[in-house]
């Protein structure tokens, strides 16, 4: 098992580090735990990559759409 794992969002925004007992370490440059990872990587390369997709946006059905629209007349005529 690699040392960390860099957390990624689909547009390569990294998340965190984790460490190999599952410790998230921030992308923060006054963290020692983050100095030690980048001198990890200095030394011996690249660490592997998990990457989170972005959420993906549902289109709003046909109910949503007549639920805000009353919501929106109701408050109208209030």
């Amino acid at each position: 098992m690699a040392k960390y794992t860099v957390v990624k969002t689909t547009g390569t925004t990294i998340l965190c580090i984790r460490r190999e007992d599952g410790a998230s370490i921030p992308v923060c440059d006054g963290n020692a735990d983050y100095q030690q990872y980048l001198a990890d990587v200095t030394e011996h390369g690249a660490y592997p990559v998990e990457v989170i997709p972005d959420p993906v946006k549902e289109d709003p059905t046909d109910h949503d759409l007549l639920m805000a629209m009353a919501g929106i007349l109701e408050a109208e005529l209030a």
